[in-house]
């Protein structure tokens, strides 16, 4: 509401990363603010005189002009950054993957139909948890790859009509392109995958998993980066024996950490 206590509200948490970066790279930043709010026909003020609250691109000046009030008062306090933080040109960003490695730990339950030929359809669930090693390549693209594993399962009908669970163990081998733009998060994940009623994977069913979800991450604090997705996919398992090959169509959610170690 008051941009002034907004922006001392938040210069502790601009801190750690003004601090960190070189003062060309912040002068850089104040051009391109200018530019920008000139090319959106700004100041800001002028457009609301102009056109009121549904003047263009209204919103977008705004923002552009709090991204420049956040760096001027980041700037009145830059030559006090501690010895800790000094500005180095490899700095990529607190919040984004760019050039780390980075560790996530999701959990992802999700529903599921089962079809297969000669079969009445079916439908279970699964809950899985897993671990992936990834890289950020670039501000908006990270590569992680891991293993995953829980209990998947299947609702079944007899011929009574009663109803029953058969459950079966899981694991797999998940690799995950994420793409990201701020705070939202869009995965294209692709997992090997084996499933057997046994513990001992004797009579392991194996497959392929292709997936796709989006979502939203918060602000990453002591290294750690929650975030909270929907995703869907769809599952081949091989045919196996007399079993014929199966097709899973799965919807759920998947909430993780993502970790800077």
């Amino acid at each position: 509401v008051v941009d002034d206590l907004e922006v001392a509200a938040l210069r502790p948490d601009i801190m750690r990363s003004a601090c960190l970066t070189p003062p060309s790279e912040r002068l850089a930043l104040r051009g391109w603010v200018a530019n920008r709010v000139k090319a959106l026909g700004g100041p800001s003020a002028a457009a609301f005189a102009t056109g009121g609250e549904d003047a263009p691109d209204l919103a977008k000046i705004q923002h552009i002009e709090r991204v420049g009030l956040l760096l001027a008062a980041a700037e009145q306090a830059v030559e006090r950054c501690p010895y800790w933080l000094a500005a180095t040109r490899e700095f990529a960003g607190v919040h984004a993957d760019a050039n780390r490695w980075v560790l996530l730990a999701e959990t992802m339950p999700s529903l599921q139909i089962l079809l297969a030929d000669g079969a009445d359809t079916r439908i279970g669930g699964a809950g899985l948890g897993r671990i992936l090693l990834g890289r950020g390549v670039s501000h908006r693209l990270t590569l992680a790859g891991g293993f995953e594993t829980g209990i998947a399962s299947v609702v079944s009908q007899d011929d009574a009509g009663e109803l029953s669970i058969t459950p079966a163990f899981a694991i797999g081998l998940p690799m995950l392109l994420r793409f990201s733009d701020g705070p939202l998060r869009t995965d294209l994940g692709l997992a090997f995958t084996v499933r057997s009623p046994e513990i001992n994977f004797d009579e392991a069913r194996y497959g392929v998993r292709w997936s796709v979800g989006v979502g939203v991450a918060t602000l990453r604090v002591l290294g750690v980066q929650p975030y909270v997705m929907l995703w869907t996919g769809h599952e081949y398992q091989l045919a196996r024996d007399r079993d014929p090959g199966q097709h899973g169509i799965r919807v759920g959610t998947r909430v993780g950490v993502n970790w800077d170690p």
